[in-house]
């Protein structure tokens, strides 16, 4: 098993990254730490309105600062993912996670031009 450094997470890697961890309320975080999570991602969606990309992440072990209960299902966007330097095991077919990406990529592509499309409407319409 060999971890990789990785910048394109699809459906059916095993991840891991680490992120910060806040108290308080959203108008005053206090930080308390890092986390670190592995787990296997269950499913991606992309946002209709924004093109914002989500996942969702089946947790495999935690660490660190309020460590998640393994087993727990997270979600988590795209942009905080990528934040936290993650890393993937290989997986056994490379050609298959290959697929993979190419069908989320084009999912990613048709979101981005709905995206644009809705947000062109607005600006017509005066939102």
């Amino acid at each position: 098993m060999e971890w990789i450094n990785t910048d394109d997470i699809v459906r059916g890697d095993i991840i891991s990254w680490t992120e910060p961890v806040f108290a308080g309320s959203y108008r005053s975080p206090v930080y308390c730490g890092d986390r670190t999570v592995t787990g296997i991602v269950e499913a991606d969606s992309y946002g209709s309105k924004t093109g914002r990309h989500t996942f969702s992440i089946r947790v495999i072990f935690s660490s660190g600062e309020s460590p998640l209960e393994a087993g727990s299902r997270i979600r988590r966007s795209g942009k905080k993912l990528y934040d936290g330097d993650p890393v993937r095991l290989l997986w056994a077919d490379e050609t298959a996670r290959d697929e993979t990406a190419r069908e989320k990529h084009s999912r990613g592509y048709y979101s981005r031009l709905l995206s644009r499309e809705y947000r062109r409407e607005c600006k017509e319409m005066g939102f």
